[in-house]
């Protein structure tokens, strides 16, 4: 899995947590960290490749593995151990205690209930739980106590902050018809640890490109959370620069990154590295920001993320039609799947796309299943049982 080093935790998540909340992570987190949930009332969680780790008060901590029912005593046979920032195996180890939400006892003889309530299973250790305090003060230290003035973010389900690091929000919806005018009552931050996987894409790119300047209409097909977006963005970043291995020049690219989460653009600078010939829509919606683009930034290839709406296909139509290339993302298992969907099953059969790169999980996240070609869907690459981030563990 890609990481995150200890300075840029500090200085680009630590901060924004609220204080108490601050001082339990404080040097807790694993290297890979995914993710940090703070939701009202429920436990502090942690999520990384190895699953989801729960804290005490005294910042120990320990793995859920989603299989048991029902909590164990001091004779569960694991401890809870956790990475430090540097990789190191740390020293801190929880009293052993197992969670489910739908356990009501604990064994060897404990009678502490197990509800999700933060109550003591091994008789002296319970989990952290969030208060209404934590999500108010991170809030705050996120808007800069300016809450009114991100509205338009919070509207639109989340904030991106320095590094590119995304906080999702959850409360009760303002709306007005099918159209949201806010979040209020927010009960719920999802803090997600953006990460770099620079030339996770190497192996692939020679399928994709054309010569030294031209690329395959492309589409990646990858189910959630098995790493398009990390893939999309490094292919990005070698159209853009270049390729000496590959011979590839560089190409002008605009990205529509319509929720901030390719070049995860923070006051308008891009977080993450998408080539020194990318120009950047921020939080534009595609559709619009495909036709920006082809009027006024001279792209040779337009480059955005999920497709599937009502409306793209003109888009990505009206974008061919211009001479530019496509190099996109849908969400989906296969091909086959995607051919339920209106809008990507008629891109499929009018042959726009030269080039499908499949996406799986199956070697943990960003595994290349295959490439495919698009004129006849012959199989011209068959991907490794290895993952994008493979190197980096």
């Amino acid at each position: 899995m890609g990481t995150v080093d200890a300075g840029r935790f500090d200085v680009e998540i630590l901060p924004f947590l609220s204080e108490r909340i601050r001082t339990i992570l404080q040097n807790k987190i694993t290297v890979d960290v995914e993710e940090i949930r703070l939701r009202t009332g429920k436990p502090l969680i942690m999520q990384d490749s190895q699953g989801e780790w729960f804290f005490n008060s005294s910042g120990k901590f320990r793995r859920w593995d989603g299989k048991v029912n029902d909590c164990a005593g001091a004779g569960s046979d694991w401890t809870g151990k956790g990475r430090r920032l540097d990789g190191n195996v740390s020293d801190w180890v929880c009293k052993a205690r197992r969670w489910d939400s739908k356990a009501d006892d604990c064994a060897a003889g404990k009678a502490n209930n197990c509800d999700g309530t933060g109550s003591n299973c091994d008789g002296d250790e319970g989990c952290v739980i969030v208060e209404p305090m934590d999500v108010a003060q991170t809030l705050e230290l996120i808007t800069s106590n300016s809450v009114y003035a991100f509205q338009e973010e919070i509207r639109n389900g989340y904030i991106t902050i320095k590094g590119g690091h995304r906080v999702g929000i959850a409360g009760k919806i303002v709306s007005e018809g099918v159209y949201v005018k806010s979040i209020k009552d927010i009960m719920s931050l999802n803090i997600r640890v953006s990460k770099e996987v620079k030339g996770c894409a190497d192996k692939i790119f020679p399928y994709l490109i054309k010569g030294e300047n031209d690329l395959y209409n492309t589409l990646i097909v990858s189910p959630p959370q098995c790493g398009k977006t990390t893939m999309l963005r490094d292919l990005t970043r070698l159209l853009s620069t270049g390729c000496k291995v590959n011979g590839f020049r560089g190409i002008k690219v605009c990205v529509v990154d319509e929720r901030s989460e390719i070049a995860a653009c923070y006051k308008g600078v891009p977080q993450n590295d998408v080539g020194v010939r990318t120009d950047i829509l921020d939080s534009c919606p595609k559709i619009a920001g495909m036709i920006m683009g082809l009027r006024a930034l001279s792209p040779v290839v337009i480059v955005t993320d999920e497709i599937g709406n009502e409306g793209d296909k003109d888009a990505i139509t009206r974008v061919l039609n211009a001479g530019v290339k496509i190099l996109t993302t849908a969400h989906g298992y296969s091909i086959s799947e995607l051919k339920a969907r209106k809008e990507v099953m008629e891109l499929i059969e009018e042959k726009v796309f030269e080039r499908y790169v499949v996406l799986s999980s199956r070697g943990g996240p960003g595994t290349v299943e295959e490439i495919i070609e698009g004129e006849n869907f012959k199989n011209i690459y068959k991907g490794e049982f290895k993952n994008i981030y493979e190197g980096e563990k």
